[in-house]
């Protein structure tokens, strides 16, 4: 019963509105049935309602009987003999896997969920593979492109950085230059590490503060200076022809866009994966 009521006038008369709402309010011949239809309408869905929930509960007691036969079978099954030998080879399977992922190569979600491990040099990875022999400097291209190697560099272990700076040096390809931009690292190894790299071949930018990879990459190649840019991240490594074979391509193909693949290698073994 809602009720809006004015301010008084000048002339001191209050106006005031009543309104009044009653649904099974019926007046007029009729009027009886009407109502008494209405009623048997709501009872009848009143009935159905009570229907559907009969029918849930039913089902609900279905499923709990279900349930506690599976789970009467599984206990039967577990006391059978064949759980408890299947069991024994569970555990021997488990402890096997777990000492192979202590000797091979683990994907990225297994590596996350390991303990972290000390990061150590591993350049004799790409070294050690077959590298063609070289006693002079490289002169099939005299005048191949230069490709300058940008680098964005933030509190990277210093064996990382090592060894992303070194297989840049490593390259038997020689037109190369290599730019490292140090986005505001904290870490003492890092910032000692680029303090002491002395190579008229490399070029060191320093932030003054963290700005994030892809400002830092881009301050890079605003910098750089080349006829070809190569982005690498600071805890990746070169293979010793990797650029040699992009400067193959840039001459032999006249391309402006080069993809190159990458294998995979870890801290903790010897071994290398196929990348993508």
């Amino acid at each position: 019963m809602p009720l809006d009521r004015e301010t008084a006038g000048d002339d001191g008369v209050w106006d005031v509105d009543l309104s009044i709402a009653w649904p099974e309010l019926i007046y007029g011949r009729g009027a009886d049935e009407e109502l008494v239809s209405r009623l048997w309408d709501k009872e009848r869905n009143l009935q159905r309602v009570r229907d559907e929930v009969s029918d849930l509960a039913k089902q609900l007691a279905d499923l709990r009987k279900s349930l506690d036969l599976r789970s009467a079978e599984l206990e039967l099954l577990k006391s059978s003999k064949a759980w408890r030998v299947a069991e024994v080879l569970r555990k021997i399977v488990f402890a096997w896997r777990v000492h192979q992922q202590e000797t091979a190569n683990l994907n990225a979600i297994e590596q996350l969920s390991q303990k972290p491990t000390a990061p150590r040099e591993r350049l004799e990875l790409i070294l050690d593979t077959a590298r063609p022999v070289i006693d002079a400097p490289y002169h099939d291209l005299p005048d191949g492109p230069v490709i300058c190697v940008i680098v964005p560099v933030h509190n990277t272990p210093r064996p990382w950085l090592a060894d992303a700076v070194n297989s840049v040096r490593s390259q038997t390809y020689p037109h190369w230059q290599l730019l490292l931009i140090n986005d505001g690292s904290t870490r003492l190894e890092t910032r000692e590490y680029l303090d002491n790299l002395d190579d008229p071949k490399i070029t060191k930018i320093q932030l003054t503060r963290s700005v994030g990879i892809s400002t830092a990459t881009q301050t890079g190649i605003e910098a750089a200076h080349g006829d070809f840019i190569a982005l690498m991240d600071h805890d990746d490594m070169l293979a010793v022809d990797a650029l040699e074979k992009v400067a193959n391509v840039i001459q032999e193909d006249q391309a402006d866009v080069i993809y190159t693949d990458e294998t995979t290698f870890s801290d903790k073994t010897q071994e290398r994966g196929d990348g993508y």
